[in-house]
């Protein structure tokens, strides 16, 4: 990979982690205060839940690091092929496993939680379930790649002279025309898409009501996260970052639990009017 293209790439990722971390720490220490008015802050349910803060980032921190990358490249003339898909792909790896130690020192700088409450508190499982949501993060970011990788080749075999490529930055994001092109989606939550996400997290608020706790569901947690994303919806003007990564964890959680299927396929249809694609 070309030294421009990494360059480009470090530069503009790290703005974006660094407004990435601010929201984190903001999160966390809003978290931390509930567990102090609760009385719940030394205990193995205060430090799951100040991970869970961290583990709702991931979701949005490999996609904006997937999305400069692209972005760089395109920039630099450089289309994504299978001849470079593996490098590209490793160095998305690479930078995805950087965050997971690095989202740990946010945890400690914003929280009570150094590495001597995680061991006291058994936080080792928490801590590798922050590398397995990673771990899934990369795997759909390499089938992104694979299908911008095979585009492109498909659009290589074109030798008509009308067969252009141009690259501009639209109202959803950065968009590449012609042959093998993509678009990387940052879409705004306009009215329609709100009502549509309200009613997908209600349809989650009646499900939960009507689950009970048990060993793999925490329903309290789920429903916190339900509560804070149509917190957010409802503002005038919602974080649309934050509202794709309570989003992505609430189908995170219920995903696996039969029960939730229908409250699952409404939220992953809405969703998708935003730019977060779910399995």
């Amino acid at each position: 990979m070309k030294e421009e293209i990494k360059r480009d790439f470090d530069i503009l990722v790290s703005v974006e982690v660094e407004k990435l971390d601010r929201q984190l720490q903001l999160d966390v220490q809003s978290t931390v205060n509930q567990l102090v008015r609760t009385g719940n802050l030394h205990g193995t349910a205060g430090l799951r839940a100040v991970f869970t803060d961290a583990g709702r980032s991931i979701p949005t921190r490999v996609q904006t690091a997937l999305n400069i990358l692209l972005r760089s490249m395109t920039a630099h003339g450089v289309a994504l092929t299978e001849d470079n898909k593996e490098e590209t792909i490793s160095t998305l790896r690479q930078w995805t496993n950087s965050q997971i130690a690095q989202l740990q020192e946010v945890l400690a700088s914003a929280s009570p939680y150094g590495d001597t409450a995680i061991a006291k508190f058994g936080g080792e499982p928490l801590i590798a379930n922050l590398t397995t949501l990673g771990d899934l993060e990369i795997k759909r970011a390499i089938g992104e790649c694979n299908l911008i990788a095979a585009s492109n080749a498909r659009g290589s075999l074109s030798t008509s002279p009308a067969s252009q490529t141009y690259v501009f930055n639209a109202p959803v994001g950065l968009v590449q025309s012609g042959p093998g092109s993509y678009g990387t989606a940052n879409q705004n939550i306009d009215a329609s898409s709100r009502a549509d996400i309200e009613r997908a997290l209600l349809r989650v608020e009646e499900a939960l009501k009507n689950a009970s706790n048990d060993a793999d569901f925490d329903r309290r947690e789920i429903a916190e996260m339900v509560s804070e994303a149509q917190t957010e919806v409802a503002k005038d003007t919602p974080n649309a970052s934050k509202v794709k990564a309570l989003i992505t964890g609430v189908a995170g959680a219920i995903s696996f639990t039969p029960r939730f299927k229908e409250a699952y396929d409404t939220l992953k249809w809405a969703a998708a009017l935003i730019g977060v694609t779910l399995p």
